[in-house]
């Protein structure tokens, strides 16, 4: 009862917090810099972590913090569980970019702010296509300093659970442009469920592997990355 209570709160107070960061975001257009409008629109993921952390009781503890001190910018490959770690990246990493399925755009005031931060969308029905996006895309954003997320396996797998396919874009995109690779694993989805509204309260373990390196095969890459990332998810979903 008590969580379904806090659950209702953290929406409302979300939703709130939504219409006003939007036309917060909208506004910050008239600024011609994307670090700006970057740093306007996610104010609303500092809120999002910090409402859950207040509200709902979704504690987070992170191990290899120490991974992300780099000075090129990385390409983020994680295990997908939910929404919570999405929006928990932003409050990490330096400013980023994700590759995201189109539709999400198209959610009234959430995809609007999220379009203003220039994600790479694709369509997940045109592989071939999606895959020259990614890359193309991945490149430019490279260039300019900013940081890419890939969740290559497309879509949210329940803890316990295996992606049927993952998308090898990451790698590609990597053996390219000779970025490296950080690995992230998380079991966000135990606190975050696939499906349900109720959100229980709990403590959402993050790891964030050492980093690998670019000047390898796109296949190298996708293997290694893969594997890290799957044992440490596995350990980390059977935790507890």
């Amino acid at each position: 009862m008590f969580d379904f209570i806090r659950t209702i709160i953290f929406w409302v107070l979300m939703i709130l917090i939504t219409v006003v960061l939007t036309v917060c975001g909208l506004l910050s257009v008239l600024i011609p810099s994307y670090r700006f409008r970057y740093f306007v629109i996610t104010r609303w993921s500092l809120v999002f972590i910090f409402l859950s952390h207040y509200v709902l009781k979704i504690n987070y503890k992170i191990k290899g913090i120490e991974n992300l001190h780099h000075k090129h910018p990385m390409i983020v490959v994680s295990n997908h569980q939910s929404a919570w770690e999405a929006i928990f990246f932003q409050t990490i990493f330096p400013a980023q970019t994700w590759v995201l399925k189109k539709e999400l755009l198209f959610i009234p005031v959430f995809g609007w702010g999220l379009a203003l931060l220039n994600p790479i969308a694709i369509n997940r029905k045109a592989k071939s296509n999606a895959l020259s996006q990614v890359i193309f895309a991945g490149k430019k954003r490279l260039k300019q300093r900013i940081w890419v997320v890939i969740f290559p396996e497309g879509a949210r797998v329940e803890p316990g659970k295996s992606a049927k396919k993952w998308g090898k874009s990451f790698a590609q995109l990597s053996f390219e442009t000779k970025s490296p690779i950080l690995p992230v694993a998380h079991n966000a989805g135990k606190c975050w469920k696939k499906r349900g509204f109720v959100k229980p309260p709990g403590t959402i373990e993050i790891e964030i592997g050492p980093i690998i390196s670019g000047e390898k095969s796109a296949q190298a890459l996708f293997e290694e990355t893969k594997t890290w990332i799957e044992i440490h998810s596995s350990s980390l979903n059977s935790s507890h």
